[in-house]
């Protein structure tokens, strides 16, 4: 037979697979889920978008109250009630400490210091104290005379003129260095702040300072609501409405290009093979001067093709249906289509191989979900050991691992390359054990995908030769 007569036979029998979808019922039970959704998704309303600000209660949920006490204490210092934060800074070695110091020095002599009124004035104090004019530098400095801290300050700024900004005593320069480093170097932000230097009257207005700024200034509530069935059922939402409506995407993604989506077509189409493999049935076929392989592989290439129509169908009506209803619109969505068609045509070649070899539809069913379980499996074990590698794995074990995360399918890989490609960080997780291997960089998908598809390949050829060996 020349290529012309077998890509008619691959055509005739993409076309025979819709027939058979039709006649088994399976499209009309495919359309009918896709236009529930559909609804579904045109009944929701979504309001969100409206920030308040957070309730005491809740800022003394979400924080400990020495991180509300330091936010207050920062505040202080702001509006020179206090000279600065008081950090334990015996905490810190003493790499640490002259970190901090070189930093305050190049932060006070930046042209930028933020802090400059408060440290002129700590600095006048400074002199004042050696000059015995004042006993000691409080850390409230609202309890000196107006007149003192008048005195210091002027004396401080023009010290600070004189000196170019390097005047500043240790002390101080530890103090600004620490605040310079806090947002940057986490073993600075990780310091706590020395409750012996705080007075009662200290500690109270910090804590009420805290509460306030992270009330206004920190977290803020995003507050809205989520309802379906045109306002029949409604709940709170704790996210804005875009953020909303991709948490809804996301879920039904998930529903048709994850796990669940894929073992659905699998079982549901894992009847098309063998009742077209039948002896009754494929005698009247091969009487015809058609080649086994181009057979075998329109009905692959027509129940890949009926699955992906089923897919873009129902991505496109939920994808319609929510951007009406909310005004919302995420093209990241279609990403579903390709990605479920991709992973659902790489364990088919293994239902096509289990039905040329049984010629049964539950043995094409249950057969291809416990290989999927197998490889899932096995994938998964591969990305612990890699993840994990202290754990007692032999030399052995970790070659079986190897060599059969490369040969077969790695579902858990297709399932990461489409939580990354849908962007669903925020609204789902991985599994620890990949995303770890993520962050290692330690994962290839291109070589993954890749690899499974060779296999999906190996197999689809496997049934074709067991096809054309077959005596009907």
């Amino acid at each position: 037979m020349n290529l012309p007569a077998a890509i008619r036979t691959v055509r005739w029998m993409v076309w025979d697979t819709f027939r058979q979808a039709v006649a088994s019922r399976l499209l009309w039970v495919t359309s009918a889920v896709t236009v529930v959704c559909a609804l579904v998704c045109f009944s929701v309303q979504v309001s969100g978008d409206e920030q308040r600000f957070m309730t005491e209660e809740e800022v003394r949920a979400a924080l400990k109250p020495e991180d509300v006490r330091r936010l207050g204490l920062e505040v202080l210092g702001r509006k020179e009630v206090i000279g600065g934060v008081p950090y334990d800074t015996d905490a810190l070695t003493l790499k640490q400490r002259a970190k901090a110091i070189e930093a305050g020095r190049k932060e006070a002599q930046s042209s930028e210091w933020k802090s400059r009124n408060r440290y002129a004035l700590l600095l006048g104090l400074e002199t004042l104290v050696e000059q015995k004019k004042v006993t000691t530098v409080p850390l409230d400095i609202t309890l000196l005379p107006v007149d003192a801290r008048k005195d210091a300050f002027l004396l401080g700024m023009r010290k600070l003129d004189e000196t170019k900004n390097a005047g500043l005593s240790d002390t101080l320069l530890l103090q600004l260095g620490i605040e310079t480093l806090r947002d940057d170097e986490a073993d600075f932000a990780a310091l706590q702040v020395d409750d012996k230097k705080l007075t009662p009257e200290i500690r109270d207005m910090a804590l009420v300072e805290g509460l306030d700024r992270a009330r206004k200034d920190g977290v803020r509530v995003i507050s809205g609501d989520v309802s379906f069935g045109w306002g029949t059922l409604t709940t709170k939402l704790g996210r804005n409405r875009e953020d909303a409506v991709r948490h809804l995407q996301v879920w039904l993604a998930t529903l048709v290009g994850e796990a669940a989506g894929i073992l659905l077509a699998l079982l549901w189409t894992a009847g098309f093979l063998p009742g077209f493999l039948e002896p009754h049935a494929a005698t009247v076929l091969l009487a015809k001067p058609a080649p086994r392989w181009a057979i075998l592989w329109g009905k692959y290439v027509g129940v890949v093709l009926f699955v992906g129509i089923v897919a873009f169908a129902f991505i496109g009506a939920t994808w319609v249906g929510l951007g009406t209803s909310t005004g919302v619109w995420s093209g990241a969505y279609w990403l579903a289509v390709p990605l479920l068609v991709l992973n659902f045509a790489i364990f088919y070649a293994v239902s096509a191989f289990l039905a040329v070899w049984t010629r049964n539809g539950v043995v094409c069913a249950f057969g291809t979900l416990l290989f999927w379980i197998v490889c899932w499996a096995m994938n998964f074990a591969h990305h612990k050991a890699i993840a994990n590698p202290m754990d007692a794995y032999g030399p052995g074990a970790l070659m079986l691992l190897d060599v059969g995360y490369w040969v077969l399918p790695k579902p858990l890989d297709m399932s990461a390359v489409f939580f990354d490609a849908i962007r669903a960080e925020g609204f789902a997780g991985k599994v620890p054990e990949l995303q770890k291997v993520q962050d290692a960089g330690k994962f290839q998908p291109e070589l993954s995908i890749a690899a499974s598809l060779a296999f999906a390949a190996g197999v689809l050829g496997l049934a074709g030769y067991e096809f054309k060996m077959t005596d009907y």
